[in-house]
C-alpha cells in the first residue's frame, strides 16, 4: 500500500511539472501493444535486446557522494542507457530484464517505470526486473522535489519503455551457453583490521583502500573474485552477452567531480560488443564491500582514463570466456517468483538517536566531516556523520517488507534479485548453496534498502551498518528465501 501511495504521490508531481514542459520529439515511445511484435507460441526460447540513451538532456545534480547541492552535470565524460534483455519460452512466458546505468532506484519511480514499460509493452509489471550498474556519477534521483530531476524521470519512464518495445520486437530463437572464470585481482574488500599490542582487532572501511592493498592487509572477509557469462546465440539476430561481475562503480567519481559517466560498466561494454561483435549487457553482482582494484598509483591516477582501462581489462576476462570457456545449456521454461519478507526495523534504541543529533549538531558548527569524525571518536560515539540516515530509520521496532524476486530458465542458470547492496560474502554462500550450474545475483534491484552487512561486517561499526535499515539477522532470512525458491525452482525444472 505504501509503494501505491508513494507511486500515486510521484505521478501527480510529476505530470504536474511534465506538463509545463516543452515535449521532445525524441522521446516519443509506442504505447499500442498491437503494434509490438509478439513472438507466437511455438517459436521456442526467444531472446531479444533494446538499448535506449538515459543521458540528460540537462545539466543535474549528481549523485552518489551524499548531499548534491555543489554537485552539477559540466560534462558527459561517458554516456548511459538503459538496456533491456526479453526472454521468452516455449510457453511464451516473458519476462523483461532491464539493466541501467544509475545508482540506485527508490521504490515509488521503480513502479513508474515498471507502469510506463506495461503501458508500452501488455508484459506484467511483476515481471519487469529493474537493476542498477551503480555508478556514482549521474542524476540524484533522490531530490524529488528538484524540478529538473522530475523531468528526468520522465525522459527515464519513456526510454525504458522505448527499450522494452525494441527488446521484444528484436526477439529471436535463440540457444543459449554459460561459463564463468576468475577475475583474481579486479576488485577487493574494502574493509580490514589491525591488531593492536594486546591482540585487540580494530576495523576500518576505506572508500578506495590505496593505502591497504597489499599482500600484509587483514581484510574482513574475501572477495568474490569471479565473473559469471551467459551467451544467447540467435538465428538471423545479433547475438547477446549477459555478464554478472562485481565491484563498486566509482572511480570516476567524488565529492568535486561533476562529469556523468556510466563509470566502467560502459567501456566494459564497448569492449565486449567490439570484440566479439555483439550486444553485451552487465548485472552488478554482491559489491556491497567490494571496491575495484584500482588506483593503486595514486600520484598517477586519472579518472578519465583509468576507469577505461579498468573496464577494458575487466572486458578482456568476459571475451576469454566467451572464447575458451562456455558450455551449451539447456533452456527450457522460465520461472519467476516473487516473495514478500517482513523484516524488522533495527537502531530503535534511544541512544543511538542522541548520538546521531549530537554528531549533527556538531557538524552543523564546524561543516567538517573530518571534525565530526573527531568528535564521534572523542565521546566514543560509533554513529559517526551519518545522524540523517540514523534518524531516519528510528522506528523503534517497526517492520517493513520488502520485495524478493527469483527466477530461473530450465535448470541451467538461477538468479536471485536483490533489493540494496548485499556483500560479498552472502553472495559466494548463495553461489555455494544453489542447485544451479550458473547462478547470478540481480542486485540493486527492484527497490532500494541500501546496505545488507553479512557476518563479521555487521558485527562492528560502519557507514554500511549504519545505513542498514533493518535487523542483522534480516540477510540471513533473506539469503533463505532465495535459497529455497532455487531449490524449487530447479527440482520443477527437472
Amino acid at each position: 500500500m505504501k509503494r501505491i501511495i508513494a507511486c500515486i504521490l510521484s505521478w501527480i508531481l510529476l505530470l504536474g511539472i511534465v506538463g509545463c514542459a516543452k515535449e521532445s520529439p525524441s522521446a516519443q515511445t509506442p504505447t499500442e501493444t498491437e503494434e509490438i511484435l509478439l513472438p507466437v507460441v511455438g517459436d521456442g526460447f526467444r531472446v531479444g535486446f533494446g538499448r535506449s540513451s538515459i543521458t540528460p538532456q540537462e545539466n543535474l545534480p549528481l549523485g552518489g557522494y551524499g548531499t548534491s547541492s555543489t554537485r552539477i552535470t559540466e560534462d558527459v565524460l561517458d554516456e548511459i542507457y538503459v538496456d533491456c534483455i526479453a526472454l521468452t519460452d516455449e510457453n511464451n512466458e516473458t519476462m523483461l530484464l532491464m539493466l541501467t546505468d544509475l545508482q540506485r532506484i527508490e521504490d515509488s519511480l521503480i513502479d513508474m517505470l515498471r507502469l510506463s514499460v506495461y503501458e508500452a509493452t501488455g508484459i506484467a509489471q511483476e515481471r519487469i526486473i529493474i537493476s542498477c550498474s551503480h555508478t556514482h556519477s549521474i542524476p540524484d534521483l533522490t531530490l524529488g522535489s528538484h524540478e529538473g530531476i522530475v523531468r528526468y524521470m520522465s525522459l527515464l519512464m519513456e526510454r525504458f519503455a522505448e527499450s522494452a518495445v525494441t527488446a521484444l520486437k528484436d526477439s529471436a530463437p535463440a540457444e543459449m551457453y554459460g561459463g564463468t572464470i576468475q577475475t583474481d585481482a579486479m576488485s577487493f574488500v574494502r574493509h580490514y583490521y589491525h591488531v593492536d599490542e594486546e591482540g585487540k582487532k580494530h576495523y576500518f572501511g576505506d572508500s578506495f583502500g590505496t593505502s591497504v592493498i597489499d599482500e600484509t592487509t587483514n581484510h574482513v572477509s574475501e572477495a568474490m573474485e569471479s565473473m559469471r557469462v551467459v551467451k544467447f546465440t540467435r538465428e538471423g539476430a545479433k547475438d547477446i552477452v549477459l555478464c554478472s561481475f562485481q565491484a563498486h562503480p566509482h572511480m570516476t567519481g567524488g565529492a568535486s567531480v561533476t562529469d556523468l559517466s556510466s563509470d566502467y560498466v560502459g567501456p566494459f561494454r564497448e569492449a565486449v560488443e567490439y570484440e566479439l561483435g555483439v550486444h553485451c549487457s552487465f548485472i552488478q553482482g554482491t559489491s556491497g564491500d567490494l571496491n575495484e582494484r584500482s588506483r593503486l598509483d595514486a600520484e598517477n591516477f586519472s579518472a578519465d582514463k583509468d576507469h577505461r582501462e579498468y573496464g577494458y581489462r575487466l572486458a578482456s576476462f568476459c571475451v576469454d570466456c566467451v572464447q575458451n570457456n562456455m558450455t551449451k545449456m539447456q533452456t527450457g521454461p522460465i520461472q519467476f517468483k516473487i516473495t514478500n519478507l517482513t523484516a524488522t526495523v533495527d537502531h530503535s534504541e534511544d541512544y543511538k538517536v542522541m548520538e546521531a543529533n549530537l554528531v549533527s549538531q556538531y557538524f552543523t558548527q564546524t561543516g567538517s566531516h573530518a571534525s565530526t569524525r573527531e568528535f564521534a571518536a572523542q565521546y566514543s560515539i560509533s554513529s559517526t556523520f551519518h545522524a540523517s540516515a540514523i534518524r531516519a530509520k528510528a522506528k523503534l521496532g517497526q517492520t517493513e517488507e520488502i520485495e524478493l524476486a527469483n527466477f530461473a530458465i530450465g535448470d541451467a542458470i538461477g538468479f536471485y534479485v536483490a533489493p540494496g547492496e548485499i556483500f560479498a560474502q552472502s553472495g559466494m554462500e548463495m553461489e555455494a548453496a544453489s542447485p544451479f550450474e550458473i547462478t547470478i545475483a540481480v542486485c540493486l534491484a527492484d527497490g532500494d534498502w541500501k546496505y545488507f552487512p553479512y557476518g563479521q561486517c555487521a558485527q562492528y561499526d560502519s557507514y554500511e551498518s549504519d545505513y542498514c535499515r533493518f535487523t542483522e539477522d534480516t540477510i540471513v532470512k533473506m539469503m533463505d528465501v532465495w535459497k529455497q525458491e532455487l531449490n524449487t525452482m530447479y527440482e520443477n525444472a527437472k
